[in-house]
């Protein structure tokens, strides 16, 4: 009886071995898993999440003031935990927005798509801004790398040196505009699918060339009383180049009623 156990235990596993080699990378490959994407809507994803909620994106920049007087505007009181509104602003920008901002940076190398190039380093400025103005020494130059460069622990950045760049990418940005070259149909602010849509590189460019240095202008007033010769300088420079004049150059992304 051994002996037959002994060889029905040995059949068994012959066959399984056998089994287990057979198809094996058909039936473990996902039929539905992405492979590759348009860095478009990378850009796109970017856009909408960057928005955040009202209280980790609005409040935390002062851009909004809370009527009920909670969260953030009661750390001024020194008797709140505001860390339920300060996390989130973190939380929200690094994870997603600035790794598929960069991601999508590095699918763009090499192509000719440069006004989709522009349009992510302009909105990868504005996420920096919120993050490093309530933050100070956040990772910057290293963020966002871990899938093109293996780099898990990015260093923290002096925000001197971030906003630094950010004026010279905001810059370069804007100059690389193109209107003979890419329309992005996706871009969520001023694409073909915005409220207020544009048709065509010309227009859509227009109003980016706004928004950017609208933000730059916000880049420059940060200077005023740290180097106000530095401010003025920039804030002459986003006005030179065109800024937001009304309602109609807003750049958001209208939600449905849920």
């Amino acid at each position: 009886m051994k002996t037959i156990k002994h060889y029905i235990l040995i059949a068994a596993v012959l066959l399984l071995s056998g089994g287990c080699d057979q198809d094996f990378e058909e039936i473990n490959t996902n039929p539905y898993q992405v492979t590759s994407v348009d860095p478009a809507l990378l850009f796109a994803g970017a856009q909408r999440s960057h928005l955040g909620t009202w209280e980790a994106e609005h409040t935390i920049v002062q851009q909004f003031v809370n009527p009920f007087n909670q969260g953030a505007t009661l750390g001024f009181n020194f008797n709140e935990d505001i860390d339920g509104v300060n996390n989130p602003k973190w939380d929200q920008s690094y994870p997603t927005v600035i790794r598929n901002l960069m991601q999508a940076l590095t699918l763009l190398e090499g192509t000719e798509r440069v006004n989709l190039r522009s349009m992510i380093r302009i909105w990868r400025a504005q996420v920096f801004m919120g993050i490093v103005d309530p933050y100070g020494i956040v990772p910057y130059f290293e963020a966002g790398k871990a899938v093109s460069d293996g780099i898990f622990f990015p260093v923290y950045d002096n925000d001197a040196v971030i906003y630094d760049d950010l004026y010279s990418e905001i810059k370069s940005a804007l100059a690389a505009f193109n209107p003979g070259a890419d329309y992005v149909s996706a871009d969520l602010f001023y694409g073909s699918n915005a409220e207020i849509p544009t048709s065509n590189a010309t227009d859509q460019i227009a109003k980016w060339r706004k928004l950017g240095n609208s933000l730059l202008l916000r880049l420059g007033m940060r200077y005023s009383t740290v180097d106000p010769t530095k401010a003025q300088s920039i804030v002459s420079e986003a006005f030179t180049g065109g800024v937001m004049t009304s309602n109609a150059d807003n750049a958001y992304v209208k939600y449905d009623g849920t």
